[in-house]
């Protein structure tokens, strides 16, 4: 299915191992990003970020309600 659709891979955002499936899909690291709910894939994302990547976030909703920063996040 990957290839009759011209997809470089496809992973599964539930399955148990995604950030190392995601890792292992972008070798080159990411250069865009588009962010509209945040939480696991969001976090599986950040550290892949290549420089001068771009991320155009239209939404956070799984941190909607927070009362905290997520954990190892830094304030200016």
């Amino acid at each position: 299915m990957v290839g009759s659709l011209g997809f470089d891979a496809c992973i599964d955002y539930k399955a148990e191992g995604f950030p190392q499936s995601l890792k292992a899909a972008v070798p080159d690291g990411i250069d865009i990003y588009f962010e509209k709910v945040g939480g696991g894939v969001f976090d599986a994302v950040m550290p892949l970020l290549n420089t001068s990547a771009r991320i155009p976030v239209r939404g956070l909703i799984s941190r909607y309600n927070a009362t905290s920063l997520p954990d190892g996040a830094r304030t200016a």
